[in-house]
């Protein structure tokens, strides 16, 4: 009896997985796409999060960043690379939030990258005025802070 039970168990089971597999990708494929994508989104909302608050309360900007604050710029009057460290005192605040121009001078394409959940880089790009920004971001025990600021602006 056990031995019979056991047989329509295996037929029923095997015949109701061939029809699922017949029409749908596999099962055990699912959980892991579906897990990754979730991720992914719960990675960019936790730092598009963190930029939203970075851009509009002072003292959790200046808190998240890591001081001195390395900047680089290419000096074209003298032609080769620059560097300056920004200290708490000389550091004037941002705004990285998408952010909509009504004057042709200062429109700007804003792009983020956020790389495992470890870094992340804002880019800002003008719009036919010459700008190109990096912010680079790292998270350090579970924080994100600024890092470095790249100017790379002609």
């Amino acid at each position: 009896m056990r031995y019979l039970l056991n047989s329509i168990l295996l037929v029923v089971t095997t015949v109701t997985f061939d029809n699922i597999n017949a029409n749908a990708a596999p099962l055990y494929k699912l959980p892991e796409q579906v897990m990754v994508t979730l991720s992914k989104n719960s990675i960019n909302d936790e730092f598009a999060n963190f930029i939203e608050k970075f851009s509009t309360d002072t003292a959790f900007q200046i808190n998240s960043v890591k001081f001195p604050l390395k900047v680089t710029w290419y000096d074209q009057d003298q032609e080769k690379d620059k560097v300056t460290y920004k200290t708490r005192t000389d550091y004037k605040l941002l705004d990285l939030r998408n952010s909509t121009s009504k004057s042709q001078t200062d429109q700007m394409e804003r792009k983020t990258t956020v790389d495992n959940n470890k870094s992340a880089k804002i880019t800002m790009r003008g719009i036919d005025n010459g700008i190109l920004v990096e912010y680079h971001f790292e998270k350090t025990k579970g924080k994100w802070f600024l890092i470095l600021i790249k100017d790379n602006s002609m």
